[in-house]
């Protein structure tokens, strides 16, 4: 087959330097078996393409140089059982297609393929090229074609469905969290989602009367917003834009800008020698913004910053599959179709961990701030703020279950002594330890809180209106009489009054309890002053 092959060729040499008429003599002979002819009008010999055996399952690719403009191609082909011939309409800004044969059926692809029957068939047809480019022609058998187009269904509808995903939780959790970075992410996987649909030609098979469109205008500009979405999401999801704040906004965001103005600029206009320098240009600045992103993410992780490993793995990854894509190492046509798909998946699912991280951190932070917020940190207990909360709880099950409400209200007699006599740092001691002496005292469930200087109060939900009395006891017992020993081997007795409501029904409101409590303190207190001026025991 390969001898013939060479023979043929040497034999349409020969005719095209002997017959001025040559292409068109080629044209109407009969080419060998399952072989088709593809002759560019302005060249002075024929550019064959071979096709492989039925059982093969291969496709079989050539290309052609188009120049700037209008080329006309015919199409010759001989066989002995029906193929699919197709190219891609990158860089195409119109194929106007003219067959005689009207067995010749268009298939709906996602790049430009027809279905050539068995036997002879002539083909004429024309292609508008954007520039001078090189285009690839392929041939295949319908079998391979269709198990092909069944691949790409499933693989691309498959990541499709994960960048759906990804988007409604991003933007779902943004607005939860009300973190930039997460919509900043969003952007980026739909930007780049875009550009995967537009570059394997999905919205061809829809609209094919729109290919110039989605194959170049559209596909120029997600190309741009792509590159400026990804070193938005980047620098933020590692904080480079805080570590160098220089870097980031002298350097990588004005070059991301540049980016996307070139791919305006190459959208709106048609391509030349200027315009091709132009996206080389563009190219270059994309690998060049990569490169200095990588660069400071290794940096992170040479650093132990946390998870900036991850981030710098999934970056390595889309590298690799840039490189499999433009430059195939490995003979294997499914990683070279698909590597940068795969490896923008990987990395959407490696940058979503450390979303998910940064999420958790976020939770985290606002249950500190939350917990600070209603914490009194001297005394470790509740605030007047977080205690008011849990009361408020309180109350709710009280409506609900029914029971009984026990509101404690304690405060410290003759404080202010301690803190004149001994210093604050003694007082906040003394605080301290009368916070651990009321908690070892109440029960568990019970809520202590802090409301004020020397102030405490307690708040409990019983079943039974006798089971409050107990705990009251036992603290007016503990504070009738106590002496307190300070780390600085200071001594001092003291004392506290306990005022004791309880509310067998639900109270109007919180404040009203803590006013009728306060109440019942302040007249506890005027007890035990009469009792110890009257010389009679405190209790």
């Amino acid at each position: 087959m390969k001898k013939l092959a060479v023979i043929s060729l040497f034999a349409c040499f020969l005719c095209l330097i002997i017959c001025p008429n040559a292409n068109a003599q080629i044209q109407s002979s009969i080419i060998s078996k399952d072989a088709c002819q593809l002759v560019l009008q302005s060249d002075e010999f024929t550019t064959p393409i071979f096709l492989n055996e039925p059982d093969d399952g291969e496709s079989t690719k050539q290309r052609i140089n188009l120049s700037q403009g209008n080329n006309t191609i015919n199409l010759v082909c001989s066989l002995t059982q029906q193929i699919v011939f197709s190219l891609n309409q990158k860089e195409v800004t119109n194929i106007d297609w003219n067959s005689p044969d009207s067995n010749v059926e268009r298939l709906t692809s996602t790049t430009l393929a027809f279905l050539i029957p068995a036997g002879v068939t002539k083909i004429s047809f024309s292609i508008e090229a954007h520039h001078a480019v090189n285009k690839e022609f392929k041939t295949q058998s319908l079998q391979t074609f269709l198990y092909e187009r069944i691949v790409n269904n499933i693989v691309m509808g498959a990541f499709y469905g994960l960048c759906i995903v990804l988007i409604l939780y991003l933007s779902f959790m943004g607005r939860i969290v009300s973190d930039d970075t997460f919509v900043f992410y969003s952007i980026y996987v739909f930007c780049a989602a875009f550009f995967f649909l537009l570059q394997e030609g999905q919205l061809n098979i829809f609209l094919p009367e729109y290919a110039y469109i989605f194959d170049h205008t559209l596909y120029i500009l997600f190309a741009g917003l792509t590159v400026l979405s990804a070193t938005l999401f980047i620098s933020r999801i590692t904080d480079i834009y805080k570590i160098w704040p220089r870097i980031t906004y002298a350097i990588m965001y004005p070059a991301a800008l540049t980016v996307l103005a070139i791919s305006l600029y190459l959208m709106m206009f048609r391509h030349g020698p200027t315009q091709v320098f132009i996206s080389s240009v563009m190219a270059y600045l994309t690998l060049g913004i990569m490169f200095c992103v990588l660069s400071l993410i290794v940096i992170q992780t040479y650093r132990r910053v946390p998870l900036a490993w991850l981030v710098c793995l999934s970056l390595v990854l889309m590298v690799l599959g840039m490189v499999f894509r433009t430059f195939p190492v490995i003979e294997n046509t499914f990683l070279e179709r698909y590597s940068l798909v795969l490896a923008f998946a990987l990395e959407a699912l490696m940058l979503a961990i450390v979303v998910s991280s940064r999420l958790e951190a976020i939770k985290f932070a606002k249950v500190k701030a939350e917990f600070e917020a209603n914490t009194d940190q001297l005394c470790e207990v509740l605030n007047r703020r977080g205690w008011l909360k849990e009361a408020s709880v309180l109350v709710e099950k009280q409506i609900e279950k029914g029971g009984t409400l026990s509101l404690l209200y304690i405060d410290l007699d003759g404080f202010k002594l301690i803190n004149d006599k001994f210093g604050h740092e003694s007082g906040d001691k003394v605080l301290s330890i009368i916070s651990k002496i009321i908690s070892n005292q109440i029960r568990e469930e019970d809520v202590l809180g802090r409301v004020g200087g020397d102030e405490f109060v307690v708040i409990g939900h019983f079943e039974f209106q006798s089971d409050p009395k107990f705990i009251a006891d036992r603290l007016k017992t503990r504070f009738n009489d106590m002496t307190l020993h300070l780390d600085n081997d200071i001594a001092f007795d003291l004392t506290a009054s306990v005022g004791h409501v309880v509310f067998s029904e639900p109270p109007q409101s919180i404040s009203e309890m803590l006013r009728i409590a306060d109440k019942a303190m302040y007249q506890r207190k005027r007890e035990r002053q009469n009792i110890s001026i009257s010389g009679d025991p405190a209790f």
